[in-house]
């Protein structure tokens, strides 16, 4: 099978190789050989695409790899995704924590314990917008 990109669609297809690879290729993940087959593979065809200036080969280890401008290009993207998954990772650690501390858990169904720890959430959503990190504190 063939499939043909126009270079806007490659220069697409790099910036959502380089996301995904990004975000899903880490060394302890079992997929991550097959991520980095699969980017060396499309970043391979810069050229031929002239997009040369998004990709940087290694001929040492025949690999290529994204460049300093492709990385420069998706900066804002990969700061935003990193601030939402860091709220969303804070909000839903506190919750669980406090919905373990509730006195009556053993009483809740599982639906009840998934809509009260989506509503302990919630709160500290709506808290971490209102105040960011201003009011957090180490207890001593």
């Amino acid at each position: 099978m063939k499939i043909n990109f126009t270079k806007e669609q490659y220069h697409i297809l790099l910036k959502m190789i380089y996301l995904s690879t990004w975000v899903g290729a880490r060394e302890e993940h079992d997929e991550s050989e097959e991520f980095f087959e699969m980017e060396n593979y499309i970043l391979s065809f810069s050229k031929a695409f002239g997009m040369e200036k998004y990709v940087d080969y290694d001929s040492l280890d025949d690999e290529y790899y994204a460049s300093r401008q492709l990385d420069e290009e998706l900066e804002d993207v990969i700061a935003d995704y990193e601030e939402e998954v860091f709220w969303d990772k804070l909000c839903a650690l506190l919750a669980r924590r406090d919905l373990m501390r509730e006195e009556n858990i053993s009483n809740y169904s599982p639906e009840q314990r998934f809509e009260r720890l989506i509503e302990i959430e919630d709160k500290y959503h709506e808290y971490f917008e209102k105040f960011g990190l201003e009011k957090m504190k180490a207890e001593e």
